[in-house]
């Protein structure tokens, strides 16, 4: 509630804005060095809220903390990223026929490093890479993965019969 009182206070238009210049003026450069920077700024973007309010109290009426609170994380920011803005900028793309964003978008996404590894990340690595290994080296690989899981393993033994990476 804190995050999404400070998001709708300082403006959802001007952080999608913000956002959304970022990458548009990335032109599509790919490399991980620039998908780096891009998802650094970004995060800075959304992590930047603050709030007199919001940064001292838990919740609505509680307490005033002595100590300001962060009321986003890096790691949460970056999943708010691939989830929700760039399928946003991609729906947006389509809407209105800007082949340059799309491309854009596509880019990032097919070379963008992945998310921290979560418990069914770690879960799917050991059960199809030898010893978990770690070659997972975007969010399109990393997501895959989660996909993987849920079109299979999460329909337990049923879900293994009809899986080719188990046969």
């Amino acid at each position: 509630a804190a995050t999404l009182s400070a998001i709708i206070g300082s403006g959802i238009k001007n952080i999608f804005n913000d956002v959304f210049e970022i990458i548009y003026l990335s032109g599509g450069d790919n490399s991980t060095c620039n998908n780096k920077k891009i998802l650094k700024n970004i995060v800075e973007k959304i992590t930047g809220f603050n709030s007199d309010y919001w940064n001292f109290r838990y919740n609505l009426g509680g307490k005033k903390l002595e100590k300001s609170i962060a009321l986003l994380g890096k790691e949460r920011a970056k999943v708010i990223f691939i989830n929700v803005i760039l399928p946003l900028f991609l729906l947006k793309s389509k809407k209105e026929n800007n082949n340059k964003l799309e491309s854009i978008i596509y880019n990032i996404y097919s070379t963008m490093p992945p998310l921290e590894n979560n418990y069914l990340i770690k879960i799917m690595k050991n059960k199809i890479f030898i010893n978990g290994s770690n070659i997972l080296n975007t969010i399109k690989q990393h997501q895959g993965l989660l996909q993987i899981y849920n079109d299979f393993c999460s329909f337990g033994k049923e879900g293994c019969k009809i899986c080719i990476l188990c046969k």
